[in-house]
């Protein structure tokens, strides 16, 4: 039997029949609290808002027509919400979430990545069907091949691959996640391997020697330019994983072997905030993980 309670009608929508399910799926990700009771609205006075039990697994439609001058009559019917297994697919292994992307409806979008006997391969995709969404998708494996130099996979459409052959995933990562911060239909230009340093007061490049080894050099001959040609290696060590095959150089190099010019100028400017962009990675591993597309609607 529905649940009947009354709400000022300036704080809830009137004549609200039915909600559609990425509404029903937003209104359970705010307004149930951790103590599985929720609140209708979510914005409203705690102390005059009326409060019951919600079963996690269930969402609420909103029925009714304005009962009085200043109230709403609402009915909150539970209904079983039927996970659309149709939905999720075998993409191979989730690496990493945009959880909610700004530019394009708060949707989320993962980077996949499938173990071949060629190598691994990655995908960009969303369970998402709101309008857009194709086209964001299309347009961050783009990024992916213009900025960080991956490859389009020969035998299946939309995945992606190192020329190389390897994984490099600790870079990737950080970089697909970059490139959620661009808009759809901002330019794709290659970042440039030189960048100035503040810290050192002259500009650092990023120099490629062959079969994947790199040097750090600095514009100018001084304690701190050389300190910071060291730092930027050592930022590039961390974040993608490399070795250092001379302190004494700045050289750092690629296990593989093989050049990934387009990966390193897309980190240059990580690999000079080291420190921040680790902060910035826990910060996002502490907001956990989004359900499976199961138990959700985008």
């Amino acid at each position: 039997m529905p649940i009947t309670n009354t709400l000022p009608s300036s704080q809830s929508p009137a004549n609200v029949k039915a909600l559609p399910e990425p509404h029903l799926s937003r209104i359970r990700q705010y307004a149930i609290s951790p103590t599985g009771y929720a609140r209708w609205p979510a914005n409203c006075d705690r102390q005059n808002t009326p409060v019951l039990p919600i079963d996690r697994h269930h969402s609420i439609e909103y029925t009714g027509q304005p009962a009085a001058n200043s109230f709403l009559m609402v009915h909150f019917t539970f209904l079983p919400i039927q996970p659309n297994m149709g939905q999720t697919l075998d993409l191979g292994r989730r690496v990493e979430l945009q959880s909610m992307d700004k530019h394009c409806e708060n949707i989320s979008l993962g980077l996949y990545e499938r173990v071949t006997d060629a190598g691994p391969r990655y995908l960009v995709h969303t369970y998402s069907s709101l309008a857009g969404a194709d086209a964001r998708v299309a347009y961050l494996t783009d990024a992916l091949r213009k900025l960080v130099g991956l490859e389009n996979d020969d035998d299946v459409l939309g995945w992606l691959r190192f020329g190389c052959g390897g994984s490099h995933l600790k870079a990737l990562k950080r970089v697909f996640l970059d490139t959620c911060k661009l808009e759809t239909g901002a330019p794709l230009n290659p970042k440039p391997l030189v960048a100035h340093d503040k810290k050192a007061d002259c500009d650092l490049t990023v120099g490629s020697l062959g079969e994947g080894r790199y040097q750090i050099r600095a514009a100018v001959d001084q304690p701190q330019a050389a300190k910071r040609a060291v730092a930027v290696a050592n930022g590039y060590i961390k974040l993608c994983e490399m070795e250092l095959t001379s302190e004494e150089n700045h050289e750092i190099a690629f296990t593989c072997g093989c050049g990934h010019d387009a990966l390193m100028g897309m980190l240059l400017f990580r690999a000079q905030n080291v420190r921040a962009s680790m902060r910035e990675d826990e910060t996002a591993a502490a907001r956990g993980v989004l359900a499976s597309p199961s138990q959700q609607n985008r």
